[in-house]
């Protein structure tokens, strides 16, 4: 048997591109030994209860991005299967399983869009291709996948021929969702500022641990009022502390899931400078995003 085909193998045999939720495992996997200190691959928990696994910190920042919009899960590596399958999103509770499409497979939609499907190299086992987000959303009260390719911004600009292969991968990719009535959408990282990325990095921190949930909505209206007096971010966050009788570390936690949570009305597209009052926003530019990437009216 070839070294790959038995990776394969294992892969499927280990759950690789099943499941929802905390139970998901990417397609294509990273280890804590396998992330460089200064590399460009990413390994951190995510908001949905695992750790994700990032081919890149563009990839990172585009999840982050999603999921604070609102997107209610996310996996990324999603593997595109080469044969007949289930729909992605088969196995949510939620939805009726015999009503949901099944996939014909990269196999048969290449066939259809005349291009190369490709195989691993020396073998005739069919390439499993991946989309690099695959998002579960709730809007209206219905449950949605939506698919998100990413590449680099002077390829979407064409400042950088896009090859042959990715185009034709990003074809395939566009009729497997199409065949499931599937959203999807090309991304580049230059739709996230630096300053947003910054932000969404400081929100994250909300996955650990903060003050009692009970506490945490009257923590934020009251750290926002702190905010809207024109207080620094320190000086409100230390008020706040006080308010409240909690710790400082609680005090930053509760904080960042202010952030995250969109409890605190920090504009994070904004540098957030701690010594100095915070930019605040209605947030009507994050709805407007979220209607236009998961869909309905973005709330």
């Amino acid at each position: 048997m070839h070294r790959c085909e038995m990776v394969i193998k294992q892969y499927i045999v280990d759950g690789r591109g099943t499941g929802h939720g905390v139970n998901y495992q990417p397609w294509l996997q990273i280890s804590r030994r396998g992330v460089p200190s200064n590399g460009n691959l990413v390994f951190r928990p995510l908001p949905v209860g695992r750790h994700g696994h990032f081919l890149s910190r563009n990839e990172w920042h585009m999840a982050m991005w999603l999921l604070w919009l609102g997107a209610d899960d996310l996996r990324e590596q999603f593997p595109l299967w080469p044969f007949a399958h289930p729909h992605p999103l088969h196995g949510r509770p939620e939805l009726a399983q015999n009503r949901l499409p099944f996939s014909s497979g990269t196999l048969a939609i290449a066939r259809r869009l005349g291009i190369s499907h490709g195989y691993f190299c020396g073998t005739r086992i069919p390439y499993i291709g991946t989309t690099d987000l695959m998002l579960t959303t709730f809007r209206q009260g219905r449950c949605s996948a939506v698919a998100i390719a990413l590449k680099p911004k002077d390829m979407l600009s064409r400042s950088v021929e896009m090859p042959q292969r990715v185009r034709e991968r990003l074809a395939l990719e566009m009729a497997y969702s199409a065949e499931l009535s599937i959203p999807w959408t090309l991304l580049s990282d230059g739709e996230i500022s630096r300053p947003l990325r910054e932000g969404l990095e400081l929100a994250v921190r909300a996955v650990g641990p903060q003050i009692e949930p009970k506490k945490q909505d009257e923590y934020g209206v009251a750290l926002t009022e702190l905010l809207e007096e024109g207080l620094s971010v320190e000086d409100a966050i230390g008020k706040a502390q006080r308010i409240f009788k909690v710790d400082r570390a609680s005090a930053v936690a509760a904080f960042h899931h202010g952030i995250w949570h969109r409890t605190i009305p920090i504009d994070i597209r904004e540098p957030i400078v701690m010594s100095e009052p915070a930019k605040l926003t209605d947030f009507a530019w994050a709805y407007q995003a979220a209607a236009k990437i998961l869909g309905g009216n973005g709330e």
